[in-house]
């Protein structure tokens, strides 16, 4: 699917549901990774954007969780692809050596890593990817300090504009429906660790009162870039207004999703 008619789809609600800005410290509790992985899952399959979330403490990063929209973009279903690595999509592919030694690092360390790649879609299509995936800490080892964090990831079809036409706007964009996920996923862990509370005995991990980014210097190139061959400059510069639209749809509606949220709480009170 065309990156602005993925991202015009999120006219009404980005997510059916906008999560709380902070979690009340009551809320603190221990938990543990399939609790973690389970609140992934609820807070982001329905999400009207391509989102992965990846398990980097799993044997070989499997996925534990993608969007729907992600897999109407790949033509993969869930049932296919969560439990492995998400390098299904570069196989046959030529990617940029530095770009992919990047990915591998952000993997392995939670970095922020931003780029354009080569993709293959299950049809056997290519397709351009524009990625932002970071690391995500929910929790810390009451003892050792170990950190529980998971890789998120958020994705477009960028092929119709060709690497060189993205504007810089549209990271940033990406990044900040990265900070929605954030948001969402605080309500569904302090959800799911009440839900299990009485089951979690011997739990090691306790929840922060906000998921925290994971720090390290910005990898990924957005350098070298060719258009598709055959693509004018006018075709160029229309479609980079299409997707301008669509994205422009999305955080209106992530920023509509939340004020309702804020207005039903006001009521509340």
């Amino acid at each position: 699917m065309a990156f602005h008619e993925s991202f015009s789809r999120t006219r009404s609600v980005s997510c059916k549901e906008t999560s709380e800005q902070q979690m009340d410290d009551a809320l603190v509790q221990a938990v543990n990774d399939a609790i973690v992985s389970q609140a992934f899952k609820s807070a982001v399959e329905d999400c009207r954007f391509c989102v992965t979330v990846a398990n980097p403490q799993g044997e070989d990063c499997p996925l534990i969780a993608v969007s729907k929209e992600f897999e109407t973009m790949t033509g993969y279903t869930r049932n296919e692809i969560l439990g492995v690595n998400c390098r299904f999509l570069n196989q046959g592919v030529d990617m940029n050596p530095q770009d992919l030694a990047h990915l591998r690092e952000a993997s392995a360390s939670g970095a922020p890593f931003t780029a354009i790649l080569p993709n293959r879609k299950k049809s056997g299509e290519l397709f351009l990817n524009l990625l932002d995936v970071r690391g995500l800490t929910v929790a810390r080892d009451k003892t050792t300090g170990e950190e529980l964090w998971y890789l998120i990831g958020i994705q477009a079809d960028v092929s119709e504009l060709g690497e060189e036409q993205v504007p810089e706007d549209h990271f940033i964009e990406l990044q900040m429906l990265s900070d929605f996920i954030r948001d969402k996923i605080i309500k569904e862990l302090s959800d799911y660790a009440l839900a299990t509370q009485e089951t979690r005995q011997g739990s090691c991990f306790e929840l922060l009162p906000r998921p925290e980014w994971r720090r390290g210097a910005p990898l990924g190139s957005r350098k070298d870039s060719k258009r598709p061959k055959g693509e004018s400059q006018p075709q160029a510069d229309v479609a980079k207004r299409r997707i301008s639209v669509g994205l422009g749809l999305s955080l209106f509606a992530v920023g509509a999703g939340l004020t309702i949220f804020l207005m039903r709480r006001r009521a509340r009170g």
